[in-house]
């Protein structure tokens, strides 16, 4: 498992902000497991998406 997703599935916005800011690439894997509880988490992958059309 990916630490992006890891993050996004335990709810850790502040690790999951880190790992983007490094550079982590924001996958349908993340956005799968952020969105079965948590809309901020949704919102932050959402700002560092490249293709937001798509979500």
């Amino acid at each position: 498992m990916r630490p992006l997703v890891f993050a996004c599935e335990g709810g850790h916005l502040a690790a999951a902000k880190e790992l983007l800011e490094k550079g982590a690439r924001v996958d349908e894997d993340a956005i799968k497991a952020a969105e079965k509880d948590s809309p901020s988490m949704v919102r932050l992958l959402k700002s560092y998406r490249k293709d937001k059309a798509s979500l």
